[in-house]
Parts: C-alpha cells; sequence; structure tokens
C-alpha cells in the first residue's frame, strides 16, 4: 500500500489528459469525451489536470496546467498570454530543437523568464530530448546565466539521452542540484536504459531503473520542499504516451507505449495506460513521502 500522504500536503496529485489520448480497446479508463471524467478522476484521488489542448478545463474542482511545445521565439508570448486566460496555473514548456546555437539557447531562456513575469504566468522549461534543454551540461549552464528558470522534470528523456544509469549514479544526482532545486513541476514515466517508455510491474517494480525513478523523484521532491515557498505544492502527473494516436483525422506512430502481438496477432500496447499512470501515482506518493521525513529530520536536527 502507499505510504498515507497528509491532506494539507504539498503534493498534488495531477493527471495529464494526454494519458486519455488514442485510448485502446481494452483501456481500462475514461475516453476524453467520457461525460462524468472529471468525477472519475476525483474519485481516483486526483485533484489537478494538465492538459496539451489550448482550451479551458470545464471542471472548477481541478486546477489546471498547460502544455506547449514551441518552436520559435515569437510563440512564447503568446503562450504565456493565452494559457493564463484559459486558467491555467503554469505551463510546462518543450522549447527548440536542439539544433540551437549557445546564443539560441540563451534568447529562449530569456524570452520564457519574459514573459513569464510579463503575463503573471509561469512558463516551466521541460527536460526533454529534441530540445534546448535535452543536454544536461547546457542546461546546468543555462541555469547559471538564468537562476530564475524553473522546470518540469521529466527525467525519462535524460535518464535515456545522458545514460544516467551508466557510472556513479549518486554523483550524477548531486550534479543534478541545481536543476532539482527548480523543479516546480514532475512527470510521471519511467524509462529503462535504453527505452524512453516502460511499463511497470506493479507499484513495488523494485528493477534497477525503476528503483533510480524513485530516486530521481524523491530528489526533485528534497528540493523542492528546501527551496520552494512555504505555500506552493507540487504537481506530479504521469505522462504515457501512445503508441499511435489520431489527430485531425491523421494517425500519428508515436512509439512511445511498447507494443506487442496479441493472440490475433495484432499489433497493441502491451499495458493499460490508466492502470500503469495510478502504479506511477503511488510510488510517487511513496518518494514524496520520504522526501517530507527526510525534510522533517532535517528541520529537527537543525540548532
Amino acid at each position: 500500500m502507499a505510504a498515507a500522504i497528509d491532506p494539507r500536503s504539498r503534493f498534488l496529485p495531477c493527471f495529464n489528459l494526454i494519458n486519455l489520448w488514442g485510448a485502446p480497446d481494452f483501456f481500462s479508463g475514461p475516453r476524453l469525451d467520457h461525460a462524468n471524467l472529471y468525477d472519475v478522476l476525483q474519485s481516483s484521488g486526483y485533484e489537478a489536470v494538465q492538459s496539451p489542448w489550448p482550451a479551458p478545463v470545464p471542471d472548477g474542482r481541478f486546477s489546471a496546467f498547460g502544455l506547449a511545445r514551441i518552436t520559435a521565439l515569437s510563440q512564447i508570448d503568446e503562450v504565456a498570454r493565452s494559457h493564463r486566460a484559459l486558467g491555467f496555473q503554469s505551463t510546462t514548456v518543450i522549447a527548440g530543437s536542439g539544433l540551437e546555437t549557445d546564443q539560441a539557447l540563451d534568447q529562449y531562456c530569456a524570452a520564457l523568464l519574459e514573459a513569464s513575469v510579463k503575463h503573471s504566468h509561469p512558463l516551466l522549461l521541460e527536460t526533454h530530448r529534441g530540445s534546448i534543454s535535452q543536454d544536461i551540461r547546457r542546461t546546468l549552464g543555462a541555469v547559471a546565466r538564468f537562476p530564475e528558470l524553473r522546470f518540469t522534470a521529466d527525467l525519462s528523456h535524460w535518464y535515456v539521452g545522458n545514460d544516467l544509469h551508466d557510472g556513479d549514479f549518486k554523483a550524477k544526482l548531486d550534479a543534478l542540484e541545481p536543476i532539482f532545486a527548480r523543479v516546480r513541476f514532475v512527470h510521471g514515466r519511467i524509462a529503462s536504459p535504453t527505452c524512453v517508455q516502460i511499463a511497470v510491474e506493479g507499484e513495488r517494480d523494485h528493477r534497477p531503473f525503476v528503483d533510480d525513478f524513485r530516486r530521481l523523484w524523491t530528489r526533485c521532491f528534497s528540493a523542492f520542499l528546501a527551496h520552494a515557498g512555504a505555500t506552493e505544492r507540487i504537481p506530479f502527473a504521469p505522462e504515457l504516451l501512445p503508441a499511435m494516436a489520431e489527430a485531425g483525422g491523421v494517425q500519428y506512430p508515436l512509439y512511445y507505449a511498447q507494443t506487442r502481438r496479441n493472440a490475433a496477432g495484432e499489433e497493441c500496447e502491451e499495458s493499460d495506460r490508466w492502470v500503469q499512470a495510478g502504479y506511477m501515482m503511488a510510488m510517487a506518493r511513496d518518494a514524496f513521502a520520504a522526501a517530507q521525513r527526510e525534510a522533517d529530520s532535517a528541520a529537527r536536527s537543525a540548532p
């Protein structure tokens, strides 16, 4: 059973609506067009939603957060303005392509901060491959130059792309502390050393790469408790994408969810992303509880 969390906790269980995109027939959760979608989410313990679609969340019970992919500097100001108008509390931003020069990277960072202040709307830079934050060393350098940057930690991308599993894992965690201290949102996806989205075998899965993510999330939560404002809550949102999804009448192969051949020889997703999201949330609650215990212990021992 997952650790109990005080209802006054600063942990905010959030559901990323993209988990429902391209749901296969065997999917056990609600569909995006489910008439009682938000009742189901609330009864499942979620208190917030994150949406990749630029539309208001039609339910006042939930805090709402946005997502955006930005491929040009000119888009940043409009995303901040429009997402604030939609009622989103912050927006997770995937910025650029990863091919930017150091000068262009700095222009992106400066524009993100300027728009965040101008529109009183936090833009959180996501740690994501194929973007300006795909490389750990460059991202740490950006933090040194722009210490006001804040992040959404999707550490599956770095785990694969920067081969975090190999070598001295603790030393790598310590090197990432300047990033962890600035994380204000966490995406729940677990990667193996070679695949960005892996189905876990229940919330007590203790394969080495799964335990690595427990450590990564605990470090994010510990740094948040140490550095964020006393009234801030940190959203944790499972983000599990489909293998194939439709948009505008076109089928897009995304290859996030792993697929297997079923008994009929048809290729289908190997796991139920609704169930997997529940496992992620249970593991994150445990990680937050561990971080809270560490923080409480440190406070008690302080002179």
